[in-house]
């Protein structure tokens, strides 16, 4: 391959051209291929087919133009640093995001989890993914994903999220009262201390404070309400 008998508006025809075909070729194969495990293994070879194709053609670019026109051979070499970059924020960056969750995020296998209206326990924590068993199977979410999405712990399959309602007169009610409450409720031996118990102040006349908070099995829940009431 000689670049040297094209001009530069050529090479630039080539690259554009080739750029649309990938993003062409990427497009029809999310669209067309319903096998979500046949359709994930075609894109990741499209991508390390693009990448080779790269640079191979930058390659040849600098080498070309390397004597004749070094300030080409300068920007295909730039070229090449940015598609390395490109390649290594592509497939890593969900590996050095996984290390950050699952060193500094606090979830085990058997979690349930909720985000983005997407609930279910954490089944696996694989190198790249976070998988989620769901209602309709499994799921594997992108650690890169999972940035800046608050994510909801939900109780576990045998305990319950009870709410209370409690009558207390709006005179009585002030923040030593919450406090008191709060305090009361943090010391009851049914309750899951992992989950935040919140009280809520109601602007009405007969539930003026609601409760909510998450047990450590389904069956404390009438010792709760006695406790409490």
């Amino acid at each position: 391959m000689n670049f040297l008998t094209h001009n530069i508006l050529s090479v630039i025809v080539l690259v554009i051209f080739l750029f649309f075909m990938f993003r062409l070729a990427q497009m029809l194969v999310a669209r067309l291929i319903n096998n979500k495990n046949f359709k994930n293994h075609l894109i990741k070879l499209l991508f390390f087919i693009e990448l080779i194709v790269w640079f191979i053609l930058m390659y040849h670019i600098a080498e070309d133009f390397k004597l004749e026109k070094p300030i080409l051979s300068l920007i295909s070499a730039g070229l090449l640093i940015l598609i390395v970059l490109w390649a290594f924020l592509y497939v890593l960056k969900d590996y050095f995001a996984g290390l950050y969750f699952k060193i500094f995020e606090d979830y085990h296998l058997n979690n349930r989890i909720s985000f983005d209206n997407i609930s279910g326990s954490i089944s696996a924590f694989e190198s790249r993914y976070l998988v989620l068993q769901t209602s309709e199977g499994y799921l594997k979410i992108p650690y890169s994903s999972l940035f800046g999405v608050k994510i909801s712990q939900l109780p576990e399959k045998n305990q319950e999220e009870l709410s209370i309602f409690l009558s207390i007169k709006k005179a009585d009610i002030n923040e030593d009262y919450i406090e008191n409450l709060r305090k009361k409720i943090l010391l009851m031996p049914w309750i899951n201390l992992k989950y935040k118990p919140e009280i809520t102040v109601l602007d009405k006349e007969n539930e003026n404070i609601r409760i909510k908070l998450v047990l450590l099995d389904a069956k404390f829940k009438k010792s709760v309400e006695e406790y409490l009431s």
